[in-house]
């Protein structure tokens, strides 16, 4: 029988089983999921011991995968429940199976980057129809957060293998207690002053081009930035497509959201950002992604990198293996510097929409 599982590549999910059977007469081997042989024995190993096996039994577990490299997944926890199944430590399920999570070296089945867009894919049906799905229990409120999505009775979250092995084996029956989605306020916090700062600013309208403009430069005194930190609120509500999709990019960044991001993120990197961090890889979203739908603010413009700095602003958005469309890019940057900072800004100008002015609390056309 197989355990069902995913990969994730980008922003797709993609499925994956995994098989156990009795192989030749060598330790555990396992083969397929595109993984190296240093990984294949990392991942013996921590099975090995989260299943408290004090040797190696002739096991071949084979990881049937499509052929996309630099995939993020979470083998462990699918893998462990097969071998479970073939060494008949638990009853031979009729149920179609679906796990995912790591495991340490104790038992524990722990959480994993990406749950929420697995979990979404699981509601959607493009993983396939499951009688059951095993997600560890701090992801749970990512499945739960789905309307309409994983029901609550096919929905079980163990903390250990143990607690898998009672639930197969009908000795206890594992609930989710409903929880209301948490906000990702550890990524945009905004206290009453600066609830109050925006409301002055829209009031006196001079941001009322703004949520349409994309590209703004800010040209004032230091602490003019602190304006770019009032144009969230501004932008309209986001619709839910808009929700989920940062909600996944941050699932996948391994920030764990608990549930649906409902307000539209400010992303604030250093200006000593590499292009890797700002554009991110195959496998991990940078902070343009993070972005995504939200504001991308560039405090101190002319001290990043210019190669940096002029590709945030050209990129496309479907250049980028994540979902990469900032609502606003918001940049600030002194009137007055060296002039190795004015020969920066004047090749970046010409690359926004927008040029305001900063002279206190008002923005005026430059």
């Amino acid at each position: 029988m197989s355990v069902h599982t995913a990969i994730i590549s980008g922003s797709r999910v993609y499925p994956v089983k995994v098989s156990c059977a009795p192989g030749p007469l060598t330790p555990l081997w396992i083969k397929g999921g595109h993984l190296k042989e240093a990984e294949v024995r990392e991942l013996c190993l921590r099975v090995q011991m989260a299943m408290g096996l004090s040797e190696a039994l002739p096991l071949e577990v084979v990881i049937d995968a499509p052929k996309i490299q630099d995939t993020i997944a979470a083998y462990d926890f699918p893998v462990a429940l097969a071998m479970m199944i073939a060494l008949e430590k638990v009853p031979l399920p009729t149920d179609r199976l679906f796990a995912m999570g790591e495991l340490s070296f104790v038992g524990e089945v722990r959480s994993f980057r990406g749950a929420f867009p697995v979990a979404r894919a699981i509601a959607s049906g493009n993983l396939g129809d499951f009688d059951q799905v095993l997600f560890p229990r701090m992801d749970g409120c990512d499945a739960e957060a789905l309307a309409g999505g994983v029901s609550l009775d096919r929905l079980v979250l163990p903390c250990t293998l143990d607690e898998v092995a009672d639930y197969l084996r009908g000795r206890n029956r594992m609930t989710v207690a409903a929880g209301s989605p948490v906000q990702l306020s550890s990524l945009s916090e905004r206290t009453e002053t600066q609830v109050r700062e925006s409301k002055a600013f829209a009031s006196n309208g001079s941001l009322g081009c703004t949520p349409g403009c994309g590209r703004i430069l800010l040209i004032g005194p230091p602490g003019s930035g602190t304006i770019a930190r009032q144009v969230g609120s501004l932008l309209p509500k986001m619709t839910r497509v808009e929700s989920e999709e940062i909600t996944a990019t941050c699932s996948i960044a391994g920030f764990s959201p608990g549930g649906l991001i409902h307000h539209r993120l400010f992303r604030a990197p250093h200006h000593s950002i590499t292009a890797e961090r700002m554009f991110g890889s195959k496998t991990w979203p940078g902070e343009v992604s993070l972005a995504h739908n939200g504001v991308l603010f560039l405090d101190e413009l002319t001290e990043f990198e210019p190669s940096v700095a002029q590709r945030v602003l050209r990129t496309k958005p479907h250049k980028l293996p994540w979902l990469s469309r900032p609502a606003l890019i918001v940049a600030a940057v002194q009137g007055s510097g060296s002039q190795v900072a004015g020969a920066r800004l004047s090749k970046l100008r010409p690359l926004f929409d927008t040029v305001f002015r900063v002279r206190g609390t008002e923005l005026c056309d430059d």
